[in-house]
């Protein structure tokens, strides 16, 4: 969600009629993420919009995320909702890529500073909640991010050697074998629809009870554990290490609604780490070695996210668990 490509106030008038949507007031680029280009879009009436283009998607993706809203629309959750167009469809042939306008999701971001146990119990109830609502979807969409894919960026950073990452990836790659060492022990894993990034600015809260979870850009069918490994990941590291009480918190609130088997507490570490080491790689392809400027892409580091592996690594399976448990 970079501006990649610009979209200026004469496109976007020849493009709305495409929607039902009222007249265009303004226009505002969203520097954040780092694979499509996004809009913040405000209409004569005062509602709002959100415009995402996208180069990267296949109109295959595309379906999958609709048919994904759409089962969150059934269940009566909270998400993005996609505004059809005049013609009945979900997206909008555009240049090289594809047009998607999305009803304004209303609601504020927590922060680090801000997140409290209450929060992430209400949130692992409400990614419990979305695994169960997902189970309807019947589209399938391979991990775009897995395993073998995080080794092969990680094989070719080592091979381009990048000033100031020496040894950087052999070590993550270290880190990833020993996570599929984990995640192999487990036969069994229940699978389906996750999110796959679930971070604090991919949820609106309207009240310390009303979580939504939006961006199903990486959306994907895999081990719903891996799902529940990044919200860890994302909301319960911080100033330097993993808070116990938030951690706890998440899982209570998640196992209130859907138990955990045990093959999934076994790989649980496993899964934070890979999450870990995923982020870590992709922030550096992403945002290290990017050349955007700022006002066009707000970079994130790929540091925090090494910190997260250091801290996993160091404590290991036996003392994750230990760890987790209050058993330290």
């Amino acid at each position: 969600m970079a501006i990649f490509i610009a979209i200026t106030d004469d496109d976007l008038r020849a493009l709305l009629p495409a929607w039902e949507a009222p007249g265009l007031q303004a226009a505002l680029g969203i520097p954040a993420g780092s694979i499509n280009t996004n809009l913040a879009l405000e209409f004569v009436d005062g509602s709002r919009g959100f415009l995402r283009y996208t180069t990267v998607r296949s109109e295959a993706d595309l379906a999958f995320e609709a048919e994904i809203l759409g089962a969150l629309e059934q269940a009566g959750l909270q998400g993005p909702r996609l505004q059809a167009t005049r013609s009945g469809g979900k997206w909008v042939k555009w240049g090289d890529g594809f047009l998607s306008l999305f009803h304004w999701m209303e609601g504020v971001e927590l922060t680090h500073r801000t997140v409290q146990p209450h929060h992430l119990r209400t949130l692992g109830a409400a990614l419990a909640r979305v695994h169960a609502a997902l189970g309807r979807v019947t589209a399938s969409r391979p991990n775009p991010y897995g395993p073998e894919v995080v080794a092969g960026w990680l094989r070719q950073l080592e091979a381009e050697a990048h000033p100031g990452l020496e040894g950087l990836p052999a070590f993550l790659l270290a880190a990833q074998s020993e996570a599929q060492e984990v995640m192999s022990r487990a036969s069994n894993l229940p699978a389906g629809t996750i999110h796959a990034d679930v971070f604090l600015d991919n949820v609106k809260w309207n009240g310390p009870d009303q979580p939504g979870l939006f961006d199903f850009e990486m959306a994907c069918t895999a081990p719903l554990v891996q799902d529940l490994a990044i919200t860890l990941d994302a909301w319960c590291f911080d100033g330097g290490e993993y808070q116990r009480p938030l951690a706890q918190a998440l899982l209570q609130g998640y196992g209130s609604v859907r138990r955990l088997s045990g093959e999934e507490r076994q790989v649980l570490h496993g899964a934070c780490l890979h999450g870990a080491i995923r982020f870590t790689t992709s922030r550096i392809r992403d945002f290290h070695l990017s050349a955007l400027t700022p006002d066009r892409l707000q970079h994130k580091d790929y540091r925090t996210w090494l910190a997260r592996v250091r801290a996993l690594r160091a404590m290991g399976q036996a003392g994750f668990d230990r760890w987790l448990e209050g058993r330290d």
